[in-house]
């Protein structure tokens, strides 16, 4: 059995810096007497070794802090900006009445009960490829964001990079694909707007669309709503069916860019109906049938109804630069179906507390 499978390589390392420590300080007093009583050079080379020891601890204390004086980090060597999220409450899903939304979207509050960082850009291909080691992508570009990949290879890339930057890390963090809740709260950004949108540019109020009568909808800005998401995302109507450089787009009110259209993103949760008001919800920790079973779900196989795929999906959201602006809704949920990659399918990364 292979432990690094079991015990993340970026904990198995502080248990051996540790060990090394404690091992060395045992040394240090038992010697100590010994070079102190021996002679001059003795002494210097006990206070030698105090020195080294003292340096080492400073070190990995300056490695492991909370990084608490600066709100965003940045891991210079790929060029990968963090962006700190604050912990606070937010109304996840959407309301009744916001076209677009379907019966997963059911609104309910969540808490996030720590700050988390995110990544301010979706992962790119050169950044991907320094990991990884190759670029599947449909669409090359360095700075496109990696695409064509599937749930494990960005998992992978997670557990490289906590290897990788195991001495920089803020103490209690580790490299993870966003939880569905942290996603949509970084979306946000603070807001629980309705970020409205018609299917398609140029709707007028009042007209009927999709069989929608807008006229219902006079609370709702469709300029604004037009503008917005031309300003913020690459899709449908302006993305020439191709992804874009990331960051391109305006970024929302915390800085973050990409959250709407480029590239769909995957989260860590597999897709289930909502659970109600939580705190730190993700549906990561157990396996697709034990959830299934609790919740009692249809496991036929035979019955391909929605229920039934809960077993083998997990979410992604965002919408990509092939969808409608409905798509790119903070709310909207859709689902990486068996797993599979296609070139509309990328992640960007978090920085989340370790549970």
């Amino acid at each position: 059995m292979d432990i690094k499978k079991i015990i993340p390589p970026y904990i198995l390392m502080n248990d051996l810096l540790l060990f090394i420590i404690v091992i060395t300080i045992i040394t240090i007093l038992i010697v100590g007497r010994w070079l102190l009583l021996k002679s001059k050079s003795g002494k210097k080379i006990y206070y030698t070794l105090i020195s080294i020891l003292l340096l080492g601890i400073s070190y990995i204390s300056i490695s492991n802090s909370d990084n608490d004086t600066n709100d965003n980090l940045t891991f210079k060597e790929l060029n990968l900006e963090m962006v700190k999220c604050p912990a606070g409450s937010f109304k996840m899903g959407s309301p009744d009445d916001e076209i677009g939304r379907s019966m997963c979207e059911k609104r309910h509050q969540v808490t996030i009960t720590k700050p988390f960082y995110i990544g301010k850009y979706e992962v790119t291909q050169s950044q991907y490829e320094s990991v990884i080691g190759k670029n599947p992508s449909c669409f090359k570009g360095n700075n496109k964001p990696i695409e064509y990949i599937r749930l494990e290879d960005a998992k992978e890339f997670c557990y490289r990079l906590n290897a990788k930057y195991l001495h920089t890390l803020p103490k209690g963090y580790r490299f993870d694909l966003p939880s569905e809740a942290q996603w949509e709260y970084a979306c946000r950004a603070g807001t629980n707007d309705v970020f409205f949108v018609l299917g398609g540019f140029g709707v007028q109020e009042g007209e009927v669309y999709n069989g929608i009568n807008t006229v219902a909808y006079k609370k709702y800005d469709f300029k604004s709503s037009e503008d917005y998401y031309r300003a913020n995302a690459w899709f449908k109507d302006n993305s020439n069916e191709t992804t874009h450089e990331v960051g391109q787009k305006k970024p929302n009110a915390w800085g973050v860019f990409d959250m709407h259209g480029n590239v769909a993103e995957m989260c860590r949760d597999y897709y289930f109906e909502y659970a109600g008001d939580a705190c730190d919800p993700v549906e990561d920790n157990h396996s697709y049938f034990e959830i299934a079973v609790k919740r009692n779900y249809n496991l036929s196989e035979k019955k391909m109804d929605i229920n039934n795929m809960t077993t083998v999906v997990n979410v992604i959201r965002g919408g990509s630069f092939e969808d409608d602006c409905l798509r790119c809704r903070p709310a909207d949920r859709n689902i990486n179906y068996m797993r599979i990659p296609n070139c509309r399918l990328g992640f960007r990364v978090a920085l989340v507390p370790i549970e």
